[in-house]
């Protein structure tokens, strides 16, 4: 079931082709190049967020997603491999359900060790992605994490 109370804010070209239902407060329609400049003047938003509820935030949302379970579940998958790979390795996540796990459960310790394809959606990033990571710094380990279609 699609939840339809979540405003949806839209820029494009075209207007936004949505169900009836979806809340549109803001649906901003034009050059893509003027939109985004005229945005680009727009006052940095501060956010609310204090060191310690973002700590406590991150520790409620680990705990989420992972759940006690007495069989094995991909977060275990996710978590032991952070604990027996390198830290100076570098994951690559190819598209898939344990994508967005690894990009809340992997713990990555120096820019450039995690590697995910932009918008989540590039089936078969994975190896790839591996093989050029390897072809670039050959002297670190790599790990590619890939899902049943993109094998």
């Amino acid at each position: 079931m699609v939840q339809k109370d979540i405003p949806i804010i839209h820029i494009d070209t075209v207007g936004a082709d949505r169900d009836r239902g979806h809340a549109s407060p803001c649906n901003v329609v034009g050059n893509i190049r003027d939109i985004l400049r005229a945005l680009s003047s727009v006052p940095t938003l501060r956010h609310r967020w204090d060191a310690q509820a973002l700590r406590e935030h991150r520790r409620k949302l680990r705990q989420a997603l992972t759940p006690a379970r007495e069989r094995f579940s991909p977060h275990h998958a996710i978590v032991a491999m952070r604990e027996l790979f390198p830290k100076d390795g570098i994951l690559t996540a190819d598209v898939g359900a344990h994508t967005h796990l690894i990009g809340q459960l992997w713990e990555t310790h120096r820019r450039g060790k995690l590697l995910v394809s932009n918008g989540w959606s590039s089936m078969g990033f994975g190896i790839p992605a591996a093989i050029s990571a390897k072809l670039v710094q050959p002297g670190r380990p790599v790990l590619a994490c890939v899902g049943d279609g993109a094998s």
